[in-house]
């Protein structure tokens, strides 16, 4: 329902920060301000929606009627205004508003908050500002927010368990982040019931923040003084946008199922404090810069940001104070755009991403610019080595979203065979420009536009470089971002470590110009950024490395010409004869670079040959430090290269032929074979050298340094090189043997492909070698091996002399094997003793006869005498002689030898011998002593 409001109320809110003072503008104070609209003159000029660029910037059911803003006209519509370019509060803020509710139901709201874009809420009870339906899933307050509400209706819907705006109907409540309820006191801060009456009334309004309190004052009244306070503290940690944010200011409104029409019809506000408030009286303030411009020279590694502060119809506002932050921090200084745009230049210790300049005009006109510093950076890793070349390809850039124009590929010394750089066949962008140096040592591509890093880190990567065949090479790999023109397919680029601590690149261009065409061709080339000019050569490697990209001679930037004044060329933009046709007589200088006036040689000719030649002389200061002895010899270079032709005239240079001869041209080569300066004509035409580089801050004993015209503008940050050296000499690699049991065999260590020897075979006992598993290669391949010893074993013969006794049968077997005994051999007589030597348990490593060893027998000869007398026996060695013992005697026997016969010498058996005996007989002679005579008797004995 709706509800009457009767009386007015100030609201005055105390707020607890944390940062530091801010200072306060006196009331009497007059100035432009951010926001000034007189009443009901809102209008196109200064209110459009998203696709215009007025003041104001209207969003929803917002619109223009009779010269007010009208947030809504009927049921549920929401509406908002804020002011197009954010504002930066550093100094706390008073703004003043006229207000219109035409009924009851919903509000307006007055609110700052931080964002990208404008925003608005939802309709009815959320004013334009909260979320009706946290349920939704559809996130749509105004979050980052500090909102003053003039609500007209009491709104009793749940919302996540809370009554919205319980007890309350109209009222005026300061509220965070996008909270509309007042549940406590804690989560929506105090509000305060509006009287009846409020509907159909003009509400004015006031709202200042002093950077401690904000004090909110309204009423019917356009007397402020009128009203009612009401405080509340911030509590640390709550999110309100305040002290140094950039906020968008402006106002939300609107409807729910009842139809009233809400306006804005005046509207002040100042990004300062002013002490009792804003005047609300027409005419006390100007309209402060609708906007202000903020423009990078470029996106990436700006040197300068041009700001532009414009009034409300899009004019350019001069004479303005402005301020200048950096990453959200002021930079300390004064800074004013004049006439019109003030050119900020940008600090070079910005560190490397991303960074944004916001410029902050006189009643808060703010505006933002993003840019990008970046420091190139280029690892070339280590490369990839696939016979006898390799590539970089883990070579990186960063950062990878970086562009490049120019990359520089240079190295030391010569492939072992073919092209030491070998370029890939597509290049990103299409056909480059490709310059080679004379011995095809370097190349510099510039891409037929700038590629970005990802690309050319894929082209670097598939280069291909041939290595020495021994030694190191050094690969260096210059990548550039800056500007390169003029450089073309047929000329020559090489780079120089110049005395005077910079790189220096010189380009022979082969075409031929007279000196004033190659001089103002020279200066309109740039090269990563640094512009050219006719080289100066101001020390000897400086002359020498011109000789090696040439193929002619060349113009340098040497003349002794000067226009009708007698007035030198001092590194002029561009020349033309006038300037240079007039001779002074008496020196040679340099036109152009940093050099540009310095004299080296005074004089005009060379008149004498001797030593200290009366004629021109070096200036020591313009080149060597010391001179060698100026000589009368072919060779001599004394200082400058000027050389005779022979030794016959005495035509030395310069020698200013005819008159006529007043420009220098170097790496000459006439009747001798030595590289010189001569002095010819201007008018003639011949090839030139350009340099790039050179120009600083301040020169050298040697270097003047002499910046007059553009120097060209390079930017370091967006120049990297990496160098990788890498020792191509073959590495050593090492064969070791194992003999695999065999005699150590020293290992081989020596270089890939170089003539293997093999070593003396090793030997093994019991096995003949065979040779090496893997076989012993011819050269020494490219990785350490072991090589095993390869054996066969061998077969041995164990031979048996038996001595004498029965034969054995020799035994063949592998080294090793166990040997098994033969059955002993017999010898009569003998007992068996074992072989000498000792037979193995295996076969030895050789053959070898073993011999019986033998235990001569005895034997015993036992004499049985058969009955007669006993005979001792004999034992004695087998084979010795046996000696017959006496014979024995047998009563009625007579001895006969023994059985067996008894013999010479021992047999191999023991035996018993028997007495042989022959009875004996014996005869009985009778003696009849005178008797018969009794035959005798006769007969064996014992019968």
């Amino acid at each position: 329902m709706k509800r009457a409001i009767s009386f007015f109320v100030v609201i005055s809110l105390l707020i607890t920060m944390f940062f530091g003072n801010v200072f306060t503008v006196q009331s009497s104070f007059v100035t432009p301000i951010a926001v000034m609209i007189e009443e009901n003159t809102f209008s196109s000029s200064n209110t459009t929606g998203d696709s215009g660029t007025t003041l104001l910037w209207s969003k929803g059911t917002t619109d223009i009627e009779s010269g007010a803003i009208r947030f809504t006209s009927t049921l549920r519509q929401a509406g908002s205004v804020v002011k197009r370019n954010q504002v930066k509060l550093t100094d706390g803020f008073s703004t003043y508003f006229k207000m219109y509710f035409s009924s009851n139901a919903d509000g307006i709201a007055f609110l700052l908050y931080k964002a990208d874009e404008p925003e608005l809420g939802d309709y009815g009870g959320a004013l334009g500002y909260a979320d009706a339906d946290a349920d939704d899933g559809v996130e749509k307050a105004i979050g980052d927010s500090i909102v003053v509400e003039f609500d007209t209706w009491n709104n009793y819907e749940g919302l996540d368990g809370q009554s919205w705006e319980s007890n309350w109907s109209n009222h005026v409540g300061i509220m965070f982040e996008g909270n509309a309820k007042h549940s406590t006191q804690s989560d929506s801060g105090d509000a305060i019931s509006l009287s009846a009456g409020l509907q159909g009334n003009y509400i004015h309004a006031w709202v200042d923040y002093d950077g401690s309190v904000i004090t909110v004052t309204y009423g019917t009244s356009a007397t402020r003084s009128e009203g009612t306070t009401l405080t509340r503290t911030i509590q640390a940690g709550d999110n309100v946008p305040l002290a140094g944010d950039d906020v968008y200011i402006g106002f939300t409104s609107s409807t729910g199922d009842n139809v009233t029409t809400h306006k804005l019809l005046k509207w002040y506000f100042m990004d300062t404090y002013v002490s009792g408030g804003l005047s609300n009286v027409a005419g006390s303030y100007t309209q402060a810069a609708s906007t202000i411009n903020v423009v990078p020279n470029k996106s990436v590694n700006p040197a300068t940001v041009d700001i532009t502060v414009k009034d409300n119809a899009g004019n350019t506002i001069t004479d303005q104070n402005i301020s200048i932050y950096i990453d959200g921090t002021v930079i300390p200084g004064s800074f004013n755009t004049g006439a019109g745009t003030y050119s900020y230049t940008v600090p070079l210790s910005l560190s490397a991403g991303a960074h944004t300049v916001r410029a902050v005009a006189e009643g808060g006109a703010s505006n933002v610019a993003n840019f990008e510093i970046q420091e190139y950076t280029i690892s070339l890793n280590s490369p990839t080595v696939t016979s006898g070349t390799y590539k970089f390809e883990s070579l990186s850039i960063t950062p990878v979203n970086s562009m490049i124009s120019v990359v520089s590929i240079k190295t030391d010394v010569a492939g072992a065979s073919g092209n030491t750089i070998t370029l890939p066949e597509t290049t990103p962008g299409g056909a480059p420009i490709v310059v080679n140096d004379l011995n095809n040592l370097s190349k510099t591509i510039t891409f037929a536009s700038s590629q970005s890093a990802t690309d050319v880190q894929a082209y670097l990567r598939d280069i291909s470089f041939t290595a020495p065949s021994t030694g190191n090479q050094s690969v260096t790999i210059t990548v550039d971002g800056n500007e390169t023109t003029g450089v073309n397919s047929v000329s020559s680029i090489t780079s120089y470590l110049h005395e005077d601590g910079t790189i220096h690149y010189y380009a022979y261009v082969p075409s031929s110009l007279s000196f004033v065409d190659a001089y103002n061709a020279a200066k309109q080339m740039t090269f990563m950024g640094m512009k050219g000019y006719l080289v100066t050569i101001t020390s000897p490697d400086e002359n020498d490395i011109l000789t090696d990209i040439s193929t002619a001679e060349a113009w340098s930037g040497g003349l002794r010409g000067v226009n009708s004044s007698g007035t030198r060329v001092n590194d002029a933009l561009s020349i033309t004869s006038s300037d240079i046709s007039y001779q002074t007589g008496s020196v040679y200088y340099w036109t152009s670079g940093p050099e540009a006036g310095l004299i080296y040689f005074n004089g005009k000719t060379h008149t004498d040959a001797t030593v200290n030649p009366s004629g021109g002389k070096l200036v020591s200061s313009a080149f060597y430090t010391q001179f060698p002895t100026f000589v009368n010899t072919q060779t001599n270079s004394y200082g400058y290269p000027w050389l005779k032709f022979s030794s016959v005239y005495l035509d030395w240079e310069p020698n200013n032929s005819s008159n006529l001869e007043n420009t220098m041209q170097v790496n000459f080569k006439g009747a001798t074979e030595y590289y010189k300066w001569n002095d010819i004509p201007y008018t003639e035409e011949r090839a030139y050298f350009v340099e790039f580089g050179g120009y600083s801050d301040s020169g050298t004993d040697s270097i003047k340094n002499n910046v007059v015209s553009d120097p060209g503008n390079p930017d370091s940050r967006l120049t990297t090189s990496a160098t990788s050296t890498n020792d191509f000499t073959p590495p050593s690699y090492t064969i070791t043997f194992d003999s695999a049991g065999g005699s150590a065999v020293s290992s081989i260590t020596q270089q890939a492909g170089t003539s293997v020897t093999a070593p003396t075979a090793p030997t093994k006992e019991g096995y003949t070698f065979n040779g090496w598993s893997p076989a012993l290669p011819a050269t020494m391949p490219s990785s350490s091996n072991t090589h095993t010893a390869q054996w066969t074993i061998n077969q041995y013969t164990i031979t048996f002399d038996s001595a004498g006794g029965s034969a054995v049968s020799a035994i063949t077997q592998n080294y090793g094997t166990s040997v098994t005994a033969p059955t002993a051999p017999t010898k009569e007589g003998y007992t068996f003793n074992g072989w000498s030597p000792a037979l193995p348990l295996t076969m030895p490593a050789a053959s070898g006869t073993y011999t019986a060893q033998w235990t001569i027998n005895q034997y015993t000869i036992t004499f049985d005498t058969d009955g007669g007398s006993s005979v001792a026996a004999i034992t004695q060695n087998y084979g010795t002689a046996v000696t017959a013992p006496d014979a024995p005697t047998k009563e009625g026997y007579t001895f006969n030898g023994w059985s067996p016969a008894l013999p010479p010498a021992m047999p191999a058996a023991s035996g018993t011998y028997t007495a042989q005996w022959t009875i004996n007989q014996y005869t009985i002679t009778f003696d009849s002593a005178g008797g018969s005579a009794v035959s005798a008797i006769t007969q064996n004995y014992g019968t």
